[in-house]
């Protein structure tokens, strides 16, 4: 028996292994969580710690080495001390079979709980402050093994060099998957709500997708004929909701011009001497078209009004690139062409915004076109229109229906039947678990679809029966020895049996550390792809893809298991070696297993499962299996015992993990520019998403004294000639003063009318939207969509109302701008005049200065840059006045006693940066 001094020195040394153990695994992890966003932050940071984090980082080889090397030492000699302890002391050297696996239970459980799932769970719930913890201690570590370090590095290198591969340890440039990746992680944690993700989600797709796929195809476009009338062409608008119609000649191949019903306001009172007594209205598109020169010299001022000229893209540009174009050629809809030069279809910017935002409906909207939605007959239906495409499809079902097959629903059906269906038929698409029912045809095209999404069947089988004495098959080679034959005994069939032990857990361990390597390292749309086409393999790899706790949970077993039963196996193999040599056996069994865990179970195999990780990750899927059916206890009581650990994890408030979480996606987000994986408009685009939450509508408003409203009393001629001059659609109808505002009126009914009214009081509308000033940005957004409202009045805490805004600001609040054809021309609103200066206009906001030119003006309680002045002088400048700040001169160029009207900004240190 052993005495109690020495049992708690054991004890005590044991304990300290097995925090030795808890630090390289925590260090590991650690590390290994830290996001860009946090190094990025380290790297410029001045502390000390963070350069010491930084420098191992930098040295990702160095770090590798160094904790696999530690790790696995620490965890041997544990191993090793405590399975002596237990042979020798708690069997006394009897029944060598059954102390194995007892000392693989218990030192497998105290490895797992306390080395490994206690600090790796501590490490990625407090990543950054562990790391400054850790680094200096771990770069000491890594100095004292340096001749180990190197010895191992060429002996690794001439293994692999026998495999034809080499160690591509090392950092990676940030990609659009991880971006993604990142994004879908903060929506789970919910940090960002579901339309948020899906709306970030959308703008990383906007270089991505191909006009095509948001088209309005060929056979559902609404055009006229050039033969038709100005008023034949104006009742087609009002019948079909749309406001601006293709003109064709012959067939719609043939695309000669846009009719805009909203320019006919500007025509209408209109006779030239050349119609013969007849209004506009009255001759043919022909007619109109022909003699559109000398109408452009006799009105100058309506210069390409009424019918435009079409603008043609090609259709597979990329929506991206395109709705920049059509902003700054200020179109709203443009012609799509095949390589033949045949029609296609049609785009509008609505339909770009509406691939980001969501679907955007007004009131004169007939039906939300492209909407899937339950089916009222059958609630557990969907139904669609054919030319929904499966892109969009996919995204709002969250399926993975391969959109090679088609751009649209409609041919993706005509592809599962094989042929062209007829109404009523149904097909079933086995992979996705979904059924497709053909509703409504036209010809040969499908307009209407109804879908049955089946639920997945549940597996009954026999897991749960056998599943709980599957794991003591790997103790099998004990079988032998498990009787009460000493070890020492030094019998042919336990050294056997050992040895056999041995070399399976080795190989098994090699095998678990290869498979997770590959799997992370393996490509997602190739593993997709196979599954997509029924590879049993990628579809099982798929789901670990999927579910990477499930995958962790399962290597962190299979590897600690096999660790454990390698290290007890091989020191009853020194125990039989040198029977009488205490102490000794447990030094060599350190080394020795340390030594060929780090080549042959950790460097290696995870070496060459990177290097071929498609193929090796697929070959992995059957072991896999078999493992998880064998390991589904032990697996399943880690997962539980990991989430409560996870649960117990001291963090941060709820709200306050949130908000960094957003704010280190805005820096991610600066960072993929950087290298790369997003454009700067795309930033733009996120950033602004991430600061609506916290946006108020006061700061995005129209304030009153710029609302461009009429009186209720005003005539219906007054009204076209303000229409022309605005270039505006709907207009807020005030009562005596600007601040009493009782309505709205759209240009569109007063056009629609068909009785001749003196004034625009009866086509007011007079239910209009409140809402304070307080009220965040998403949330209107929401609401308008929702009540297919298109523009809101802002109101303070008196009830006066002080602004306006309108789904177009929104929307341009985070796409940019977005100019149409009616658009006054905003050129002169910034001036750049050399590297460092530019003119502005006193309004000019300063999101756009910030963005578009360089600068660097910081944000507050203001929109404009007359604001960030106001804000500074705390008064308005007279005309010369000038503002020093640690970045910018500014000179007031004009101003009077209510507003700065331009200003000249000269930049001191950074050049700015032309649009």
């Amino acid at each position: 028996m052993m005495p109690a001094s020495d049992l708690l020195w054991l004890f005590l040394g044991l304990g300290l292994l097995l925090l030795c153990s808890a630090f390289f695994s925590g260090s590991e992890t650690a590390l290994s969580a830290l996001t860009k966003v946090q190094i990025h932050r380290m790297r410029n940071s001045p502390r000390s710690s963070h350069r010491a984090v930084v420098r191992f980082l930098d040295d990702p080889r160095r770090l590798f080495i160094t904790v696999l090397f530690g790790n696995t030492l620490v965890n041997m000699a544990f191993i090793s001390i405590t399975g002596s302890f237990i042979y020798n002391h708690l069997f006394q050297e009897q029944s060598s079979g059954l102390a194995f696996a007892a000392t693989i239970l218990i030192e497998t459980a105290l490895l797992l709980v306390l080395g490994e799932i206690t600090p790796k769970t501590y490490a990625i719930k407090h990543s950054v402050s562990l790391s400054q913890m850790i680094a200096r201690p771990l770069w000491f570590f890594s100095t004292l093994i340096f001749p180990f370090r190197r010895i191992l590095r060429s002996l690794t290198n001439k293994l692999l060099s026998l495999f034809n591969v080499s160690d591509s340890t090392g950092d990676h440039p940030l990609t659009s998957d991880e971006f993604r990746a990142v994004i879908e992680e903060t929506e789970k944690i919910g940090a960002l709500d579901r339309e948020e993700g899906e709306i970030i989600h959308s703008i990383f797709e906007l270089h991505d997708i191909k006009a095509r796929e948001p088209m309005v195809p060929r056979p559902n476009m609404v055009c006229i004929e050039v033969s038709s009338t100005i008023r034949q062409a104006f009742a087609l608008t009002k019948k079909s909701g749309y406001s601006r119609l293709p003109v064709y000649r012959v067939n719609t191949d043939n695309i000669c011009g846009i009719f805009y019903v909203k320019d006919l306001a500007l025509w209408r009172s209109i006779q030239p001497d050349w119609l013969d007594g007849r209004s506009v209205e009255d001759i043919t598109i022909d007619e109109f078209l022909k003699g559109q020169s000398r109408l452009n010299d006799r009105f100058p001022e309506l210069r390409n009004t009424l019918i435009r000229s079409p603008y043609f893209i090609i259709n597979t540009k990329k929506i991206g690139p395109l709705i920049r174009d059509m902003t700054r050629d200020k179109q709203q809809m443009a012609v799509l062409l095949d390589e033949f030069g045949g029609v296609t279809g049609l785009i509008t910017v609505e339909d770009i915004v509406e691939e980001v935002l969501g679907e955007i409906t007004d009131e004169y909207d007939l039906v939300a076109e492209r909407a899937i939605a339950q089916d009222k007959k059958d609630p557990c239906r969907l139904t669609l229109p054919g030319y929904v495409s499966i892109r969009s499809f996919n995204k709002r079902l969250n399926l993975k229906l391969d959109e090679g097959l088609s751009s649209n629903m409609a041919g993706y059906v005509i592809q599962l039947f094989g042929h062209l269906p007829e109404e009523g038929e149904v097909v079933y698409d086995a992979l996705n678990r979904l059924e497709f029912k053909v509703l409504q045809k036209t010809g040969a095209r499908i307009d209407q679809l109804s879908i049955l999404q089946k639920k997945k069947e549940k597996k009954t089988g026999r897991k749960s029966l056998f599943a709980g004495i599957l794991p003591l098959l790997f103790l099998a080679p004990l079988i032998p020895v498990a009787g009460p034959v000493p070890a020492a005994a030094g019998s042919s069939a336990a050294f056997a049996a050992y040895g056999l032990a041995l070399l399976v857990s080795l190989l098994l361990m090699a095998f678990f550390n290869g498979a997770e390597t590959g799997i992370v390292s393996a490509s997602s749309a190739r593993i997709d792809v196979l599954a997509q086409k029924g590879d049993r393999r990628a579809v099982y790899i798929d789901s670990l893809m999927e579910n990477p706790d499930k995958m962790l949970g399962l290597v962190l077993v299979g590897t600690n298991l096999m660790t454990t039963v390698a290290g007890v196996a091989g020191l009853q193999l020194f125990f039989m070696l040198f029977p009488d040599k205490a102490g000794l056996q447990e030094l060599l069994n350190t080394l020795f297993m340390t030594v060929v865990i780090l080549i042959f179970c950790e460097i290696l195999p995870k070496t060459i499962f990177r290097a071929r990780a498609d193929r090796l990750a697929l070959k992995s899927a059957l072991p896999l299996r078999i493992s998880s059916f064998f390991l589904y206890p032990i697996v399943s009581t880690v997962t539980r015992l990991t989430n409560a650990f996870v649960r117990l994890a001291g963090e941060s408030s709820r709200k306050e993990r949130m908000r960094v979480m957003r704010e280190e996606l805005i820096l991610l987000a600066k960072l993929g520019e950087t290298e790369g994986v997003i454009r700067r408009e795309q930033l733009q685009m996120v950033q602004s998403v991430l600061e609506l939450e916290s946006k108020t509508v006061e700061s995005i408003m129209t304030p009153l004294i710029e609302i461009e409203a009429v009186p209720q009393n005003m005539s219906v001629s007054d009204f076209f000639r303000f229409v022309t001059r605005t270039g505006h659609s709907r207009f807020p109808v005030y009562k005596e003063r600007i601040d009493n505002i009782i309505g709205i009126v759209h240009v569109r009914d007063v056009l629609y009318a068909t009785g001749e009214e003196a004034s625009i009081e009866s086509f007011i509308k007079k239910d209009i939207s409140l809402l304070p000033d307080s009220k965040k940005v998403f949330t209107l957004l929401r609401e308008l969509k929702k009540y297919r409202r298109h523009m809101a009045f802002v109101v303070d805490e008196y009830g006066g109302i002080i602004g306006l805004v309108t789904v177009e600001d929104l929307v341009e609040e985070i796409m940019g701008d977005i100019r149409d054809e009616t658009d006054r021309e905003e050129d002169h609103l910034i001036r750049v005049l050399g590297r460092h200066t530019l003119e502005c206009d006193g309004k000019t906001e300063i999101q756009k200065l910030n963005f578009t030119h360089n600068l660097d003006i910081p944000l507050g309680d203001y929109r404009t840059i007359a604001g960030y002045i106001i804000h500074l002088l705390e008064k308005i400048p007279r005309t010369g006045e000038t503002l020093d700040t640690n970045t910018l001169h500014i000179v007031i160029l004009e101003s009077d006693n209510r507003m700065i009207r331009r200003v000249r900004i000269q930049s001191k240190n950074t050049p700015i940066v032309e649009d």
